[in-house]
């Protein structure tokens, strides 16, 4: 078989692809979890902070968080 052919069915992944899919969409969303904890810990301090005219970025880390947890929710190669 080429590798030009093309195919009527979808290729599935493997299982193992699947489970790593799995572990990485869990690690991901627990650390997103873990940065919305870590905002809203961090409030009281972030706020004392901009009194200061200091600007923590604890924003930029949530939202990245989110976007990396969006990315691997999306389905791949499809």
């Amino acid at each position: 078989m080429s590798s030009d052919e093309t195919y009527i069915y979808p290729r599935r992944a493997s299982p193992v692809s699947e489970m790593f899919n799995a572990i990485s969409r869990t690690v991901t969303f627990a650390l997103y979890q873990l940065t919305l904890a870590l905002g809203i810990l961090l409030m009281p301090v972030a706020l004392l902070a901009r009194r200061v005219g200091v600007r923590l970025p604890v924003d930029r880390m949530v939202d990245a968080a989110a976007s990396a947890y969006d990315q691997t929710d999306e389905p791949r190669g499809r």
